[in-house]
């Protein structure tokens, strides 16, 4: 999601020729938060942190060196968060990343068997190519 904002954010600044008043983090943050919950007819459980509503929460580590020093937080998620940034992530409340590691499946036994799963794809496609 970092990304695509960073995206939208660059492109509504390159369709504008400068970079503007009109056309800051905020804006894209409130696009992926708030307004994409009412594009999705959400807006009235998701989109914001209050009372009552959903939390799906995404937390970012601001000690990473390419996130220091931070004097715009949301401007710096905008610019220059990636995936590889996330701590910890919460659906419906529920923690599904910590520490940047998925806790409902196992992440071993899932490489595990991707690569045994690649090894026999391409053993299959040297064999066809033949």
């Amino acid at each position: 999601m970092t990304e695509a904002m960073r995206w939208a954010l660059a492109v509504a600044r390159v369709q504008e020729g400068t970079v503007s008043a009109r056309w800051q983090p905020r804006d894209v943050f409130q696009m992926a938060t708030a307004n994409g919950a009412a594009a999705l007819g959400l807006d009235e459980r998701i989109g914001r942190i209050a009372p009552g509503w959903l939390a799906d929460l995404v937390v970012f580590d601001f000690r990473r060196p390419h996130l220091t020093p931070c004097l715009d937080p949301l401007g710096t998620l905008v610019h220059d968060a990636q995936g590889r940034d996330v701590e910890h992530v919460f659906v419906d409340g529920r923690q599904v990343v910590r520490d940047g590691r998925a806790v409902l499946v196992d992440e071993a036994r899932i490489r595990t068997e991707a690569q045994a799963v690649a090894e026999r794809l391409w053993a299959r496609a040297r064999t066809t190519a033949h």
